[in-house]
């Protein structure tokens, strides 16, 4: 199942969508995505080859985006909500666990990231993100992002849990190199909630989920990760509009699970803006 994707999914342009890109474009489902991961082990990220100052200013950026700019996007591009689920809850240590799948060759997860990063960071703090790009050779080649590989997050009211279970390296057998191995539980979540298994998918608690990228990866093509952090800076803009208002949709779900807490977050404008699902 394992093959470059045709010209047919390389003119697709969907805001969410439900393929599992292990394969370079082939979908399959999470259990042969376990397996083959099982069966290789864990991989080292692969060097990125954006300068280290770019790559600083970037992940800078994109954690700290401004409360100001969030309120003046508000909903933007439409689209991009969470939706409601009765799924198994999730916690670690007492609060509320937001649990992500995808990878790092995938170019509907890179789109994905940015607005994830941003809403979380409004809840707490990243340390060890590192600059990325989807691969090369699938469709939205090179989509600039980040990956959660070897970074952790630290928050007083919501835990995250990352897997990327492959890097953005072909294996040479037509897939991509494993990275990380979703647990048992991990495993059964998806499963119960999105049996297609399509990436990314990200799981609110189990009460919320979003299943595909919540917009078009297409409003970064050609952009590196360092002009997209520019180009959030204009409420205008179209990367803006779809990244920004996708995390202002996610900061109102995430809301929902902290019971509007921090206040200052959940009582802004950018929350009041969207409707949380």
């Amino acid at each position: 199942m394992n093959h470059r994707p045709t010209p047919a999914r390389s003119t697709m342009r969907r805001k969410r969508t439900r393929l599992l890109l292990l394969g370079g474009g082939a979908a399959i489902v999470i259990i042969a995505l376990v397996v083959a991961i099982l069966t290789s082990g864990e991989s080292a990220a692969p060097a990125t080859t954006v300068a280290p100052s770019e790559a600083a200013a970037a992940v800078a950026a994109v954690t700290s985006v401004d409360a100001a700019t969030l309120d003046a996007v508000g909903a933007g591009a439409d689209g991009g909500a969470a939706t409601a689920v009765s799924g198994t809850p999730l916690a670690i240590d007492g609060k509320p666990e937001v649990l992500y799948l995808g990878a790092e060759f995938c170019p509907f997860c890179a789109a994905q990231r940015w607005p994830l990063i941003i809403a979380l960071s409004r809840f707490g703090t990243f340390d060890g993100l590192t600059v990325s790009r989807s691969s090369s050779t699938d469709v939205y080649p090179d989509t600039p992002t980040f990956t959660f590989f070897g970074s952790t997050y630290r928050s007083d009211v919501l835990a995250f849990t990352a897997v990327e279970t492959a890097t953005n390296e072909p294996d040479g057998k037509g897939g991509y190199t494993p990275l990380q191995t979703p647990t048992a539980e991990q495993i059964a979540v998806v499963q119960e909630l999105n049996p297609q298994g399509g990436i990314p998918f990200i799981d609110f608690a189990g009460r919320f989920a979003i299943s595909g990228a919540s917009f078009d990866p297409s409003v970064m093509e050609g952009m590196s990760a360092n002009d997209v952090a520019a180009a959030l800076a204009d409420p205008q803009s179209t990367v803006a509009r779809n990244v920004l208002g996708r995390a202002n949709m996610i900061t109102a779900t995430l809301c929902e699970l902290t019971g509007n807490q921090p206040a200052t977050v959940c009582s802004s404008a950018a929350v009041r803006a969207v409707t949380a699902p």
